[in-house]
Order: structure tokens, then sequence, then C-alpha cells
């Protein structure tokens, strides 16, 4: 969680919209530790799952679960600054960039926001290559200390993503 206030902070976003698999009580407590961080959570939009579900998730459901919570959450919060959409077991990779362009906000996921995170301790910059060439990390790689550069694509990342977050 620490990753994505920090993503979000980066940013400058006060307002967000979020978008999970959990259920409302672990969202309550995400909206409450986020207010504590000076984030204001204006939309959540939840589809409950239970680990088992979430470790048998099949990728292409994964994509369109993204897409459509994600658009329902933007579409209560308008004003929203960002999209936030955690989970480390969620393939939700190739949703962000979509979304991003269709709402105009940044949209994180729990891998770009600590990859992005770690990197910039590092201070690397990290281009992440997703689908035709577009960037995964979207506007959150955006604006990161450039001494050393690496590339890493979509699928790579989400097979170590396991181990980052």
């Amino acid at each position: 969680m620490e990753s994505h206030i920090e993503a979000i902070q980066h940013l400058g976003a006060e307002r967000i919209a979020l978008a999970t698999r959990w259920p409302d009580t672990l969202n309550d407590r995400i909206v409450e530790y986020l207010g504590q961080a000076g984030i204001d959570v204006r939309a959540v939009r939840a589809e409950q799952r239970n680990l088992l579900q979430h470790k048998s998730a099949d990728p292409e459901a994964d994509h369109h679960l993204a897409l459509r919570l994600g658009r329902s959450a933007m579409a209560a919060a308008p004003d929203a600054q960002a999209l936030m959409l955690p989970g480390g077991l969620w393939f939700a990779i190739h949703a962000a960039p979509l979304l991003e362009a269709e709402f105009g906000v940044p949209v994180l996921l729990n891998i770009t926001a600590t990859v992005v995170r770690n990197a910039r301790r590092a201070r690397i910059a990290a281009h992440v290559s997703g689908r035709r060439g577009r960037s995964a990390a979207g506007r959150l790689g955006r604006g990161w200390a450039k001494p050393r550069t690496f590339r890493i694509n979509s699928r790579s990342l989400h097979k170590i993503g396991h181990c980052l977050v």
C-alpha cells in the first residue's frame, strides 16, 4: 500500500477512484488508510473474491474485470485524479493503459507502483513495455530520475510481480 501512496503523492493526486476484488471490510480499511495519507477516495467498486479464486483467475476474465470495475469507479468519481486497482494476483496490466487513455488519469497497479517506487529509490528510470510498445507503467513511469534505464516486457513483469509485492 505504501508504494501506491507514494505513487499517488508523486502524481500530485488528491482524489482517486478505487476498484478492487476484495471484501467491503477490507476496502473500508483501505479507504481509511489512504485518507490518513491525505488521499480522498471518491468511489469504490469491488467484486469480492477469495484467495483460491485469485490464484486460479483466468487472465482474460481478469482483464475484463479490471476494465469493468475501473470504468464503473471512474464513472462514479469523474473528478478522480487517478484510478487505483490494487492486488498482486490481478491480471490487469493490459487494462491499465486502456483505462488511462479512456479517462485521462493515471492507473495504479501493485506491480507498476512497486517497480516504479523501487526504480526511483535506485535512481533507475523504469520503462515497462506494454502492448504495442505502449508503456505498461503509464503516466506513473514518467518524471523519475534517469541515470540508468532498463526495459522489461509486461509478461516478464507479471511473472516477477508476485515476488515484488
